[in-house]
């Protein structure tokens, strides 16, 4: 079986008054995740269940058992979670463990990390530097700037609603979702073909993306988009990611966006030597 197989081990949610021998089960299931080898392995479970400190152990069995700490990547939903996490597992290598130092502790969110790999590699993505993030609001304040500045001749069908507050609203709302979505190119022909009275806004849309890749301007969709792009088109740059992390760790990975499967797999496409994916 290939590394993107899946084991699964399940995890049953335990309260106070369950028997010694549903504890006894469950206790079990966690060493298994802990021990557990080479190649994938899936962990079920509710909430409460156990997933998120059963990863922290792991993180620590490999650390203290032959593995670099900063060759083990975990991969969490959001910053918060990130730091305490990265904390505690600093806190427990240092002061229970009894390491004398650290490189790195790598608990990256997802977007910290596709911020990582497109910040070093964004000429490959075809931007002329590192690119910014722009915020929700700045996306909507740019996107009714450029709409402001447009010449009326380009827009024949809604030449007299180009300023009306509406409209306007409507195109925002159109370039914003197209954004999020992450719409490609033949999706835009194939709207354009099915209704042409759109034509304008979809050439408007084109001409903004074309200016914030001049500019070096992003959103969050965008970031993990080029992120698996380069994963998934530049050998280099998956290699690179490959000889750093032998070990990947996900919490929460039942929450993840079609986009951040995605990175996921292109992250661990190869399940040569001894690594290892617990999600």
């Amino acid at each position: 079986m290939g590394f993107a197989a899946e084991v699964s081990q399940g995890f049953s949610k335990l309260s106070s008054m369950e028997s010694p021998l549903a504890q006894l089960l469950q206790d079990d299931a966690q060493a298994r995740v802990r021990a557990h080898g080479r190649g994938p392995l899936l962990v079920l479970g509710g909430p409460g269940t156990g997933k998120s400190s059963v990863l922290e152990e792991r993180f620590v069995a490999l650390a203290t058992n032959s593995v670099a700490p900063d060759r083990i990547l975990v991969l969490v939903n959001d910053r918060d979670h990130k730091m305490r996490l990265r904390d505690r597992l600093t806190r427990r290598l240092l002061f229970e463990e009894g390491m004398s130092a650290l490189i790195e502790v790598p608990v990256y969110t997802w977007y910290g990390l596709a911020h990582h790999l497109v910040g070093r590699h964004f000429r490959e993505l075809g931007y002329p530097e590192a690119p910014v993030l722009l915020t929700g609001p700045e996306q909507w304040g740019d996107v009714r700037e450029a709409l402001a500045a447009e010449n009326e001749l380009n827009w024949p069908h809604f030449r007299g609603l180009l300023h009306s507050a509406g409209f306007v609203d409507e195109v925002v709302d159109f370039c914003i979702r197209a954004e999020q979505q992450l719409v490609e190119e033949s999706d835009l022909r194939t709207l354009a073909s099915q209704r042409p009275e759109y034509a304008e806004v979809i050439e408007f849309h084109r001409k903004r993306r074309r200016r914030l890749l001049s500019s070096s301007r992003m959103d969050y969709p965008r970031l993990l988009e080029d992120a698996g792009w380069l994963l998934a088109n530049v050998t280099s740059v998956r290699e690179s990611l490959e000889r750093r992390f032998s070990h990947v760790l996900v919490d929460d990975a039942h929450e993840l966006a079609p986009v951040q499967q995605r990175l996921l797999s292109f992250l661990t496409s190869n399940g040569a030597g001894d690594r290892s994916l617990v999600v």
